[in-house]
């Protein structure tokens, strides 16, 4: 349709004879082809996010350039204003944070009913909201819209293992064998738990692929008639999963980021892919668990000679 509109458009200049100068055409042709390569980009964004599968230069920031030139492009063609465009222009790489996949954004940024204020908020006086560049604001409505503390988990405090509660577990660690299994806790499971997303992943996604996994653990369970499962040490460590994290781009904010539940810690990154780490779910290994058998009942420890466990 491009071309087509090019083409339309030469013929209507040669008629009235009043060609656009070649170069000016070569141009304006790779303006409308870049255009559509950023639309096309920013469609494939949004298919990504929507199915939870991220692309493969967020997990590799070598790969990024060409991704953030077009972003830039988009920027300076949606949005004309020299000092909004640079206000807007992040200083961290692409995926340094959760990407916006919305095609609008930009542009209402640039209605004259609109105002942005870089800088965060230091304090609110009646009806003005103060800057920490000193700008004044009247506002009607403030909308607290300022992160995520996703890593936090209300019942940690009351959710005690073999050698106290989850939430002294998770004090300077917050580890979980594939964000499900924390060692030292028999038979609770997490859901979405540490380091299973990225800044597209879908949560259905994940959610399905554990509750699967989960039920398989549980069929186990049953059929081994054992008393509990306990994820071994060096499963629920994911030393390997850290190490692979910091030559992401996820890593790449100084620490600033919502996906650092502790200081210095990725506690929210998948650094693969999410296919994979589907996949992985899916495929459950028993081996990584501790099964614990069921302690003897009175009658059964008479029976087979055993000592008994008597309750309360």
């Amino acid at each position: 349709m491009l071309i087509a509109a090019a083409c339309a458009n030469i013929r209507k200049q040669d008629a009235t004879e009043t060609s656009l100068p070649r170069r000016g055409l070569h141009r304006a042709f790779a303006r409308a082809m870049l255009r559509t390569a950023v639309s096309k980009v920013h469609q494939d964004l949004r298919i990504w996010s929507t199915k939870g599968y991220e692309p493969r230069p967020l997990r590799h920031p070598r790969l990024l350039r060409p991704l953030e030139a077009l972003a830039r492009f988009y920027l300076r063609t949606s949005v004309r204003d020299r000092a909004l465009r640079r206000a807007l222009t992040p200083d961290y790489r692409l995926g340094g944070r959760r990407l916006i996949t919305s095609g609008t954004y930009s542009a209402a940024l640039t209605r004259p009913n609109v105002r942005l204020h870089p800088t965060r908020v230091t304090a609110v006086e009646g009806s003005d909201v103060i800057g920490a560049d000193g700008t004044r604001t009247r506002a009607d409505i403030i909308v607290l819209a300022t992160g995520f503390r996703i890593g936090d988990l209300p019942l940690a405090p009351q959710l005690h293992g073999i050698d106290g509660t989850l939430a002294q577990t998770w004090a300077d660690s917050r580890r979980a064998y594939l964000g499900t299994s924390v060692s030292g806790y028999p038979n609770p499971f997490l859901l979405i738990g540490p380091n299973l997303l990225t800044g597209t992943t879908a949560v259905p996604t994940i959610l399905e692929a554990q509750l699967r996994s989960i039920t398989t653990a549980l069929n186990h369970l049953r059929t081994s008639r054992a008393s509990a499962l306990d994820v071994k040490p060096e499963a629920a460590r994911q030393q390997a999963l850290h190490e692979a994290l910091r030559n992401t781009v996820y890593n790449t904010t100084g620490g600033t980021a919502y996906y650092f539940g502790l200081p210095g810690i990725n506690t929210f990154c998948w650094p693969w892919s999410t296919a994979g780490l589907v996949k992985r779910l899916h495929s459950f290994d028993p081996d990584v668990y501790t099964w614990r058998l069921p302690l003897p009942t009175q009658a059964g420890a008479e029976r087979d000679g055993l000592p008994a466990h008597r309750s309360g």
